[in-house]
């Protein structure tokens, strides 16, 4: 029992990394695309 809510735990925690990477991800190309839009 223990185990496996550690691991839902460690799930957790990759799935909300993952996450802010993506909206990183995200972020960067749309500033990328304001610059290309600025030129």
């Amino acid at each position: 029992m223990l185990s496996t809510v550690f691991k839902s735990k460690n799930q957790l925690r990759k799935e909300v990394c993952r996450m802010i990477k993506n909206s990183n991800k995200q972020k960067h190309t749309k500033s990328k695309q304001n610059n290309v839009s600025k030129l």
